[in-house]
């Protein structure tokens, strides 16, 4: 999985100072090679974020993937914060929707899911995509821009 660090920042941007979960599409491109992450999808203005869970405005993340789309982008994934001090596992509802989104791919190219904070000052980040037994497991992640720098 590749990731730019445009990804990271515009991640980074969304969650740094809030104490609602954030959340949206990753956009990017697959293969069954692998999966580059460029872009990320926000919530839109008609969704639900509170500490513990956040709910996406579905009509708005439509009209932004097609428009993705448009830009030779597919939805690759999801992705969410926890407030800070939270921890970076999946939940129950996280495997869940995990097993709900990977079920409109195909094997092998399944989507990735990633889970943010930004606790003091710091921002942390972990990958998964889910198992053959429906379970979420850390995926390990390249990150570019023009040249390698993490």
């Amino acid at each position: 999985m590749i990731v730019t660090n445009q990804v990271i920042r515009l991640l980074k941007e969304q969650v740094e100072n809030r104490n609602v979960e954030m959340g949206g599409l990753l956009y990017g491109k697959l293969n069954p090679g692998w999966i580059r992450i460029e872009n990320i999808g926000i919530s839109g203005p008609h969704s639900k974020q509170t500490p513990d869970y956040i709910s996406l405005d579905m009509d708005f993340v439509r009209k932004e993937s097609m428009a993705k789309a448009q830009e030779q982008m597919l939805a690759v994934g999801t992705w969410h914060s926890r407030p800070p001090g939270a921890l970076l596992k999946p939940s129950a509802l996280d495997t869940k929707m995990m097993n709900i989104f990977s079920s409109y791919y195909k094997k092998p190219m399944l989507p990735v899911f990633c889970i943010c904070s930004y606790t003091n000052k710091s921002f942390s980040l972990v990958w998964y995509e889910v198992s053959s037994l429906g379970l979420p497991k850390e995926v390990s992640v390249s990150c570019y821009e023009e040249k390698p720098i993490c």
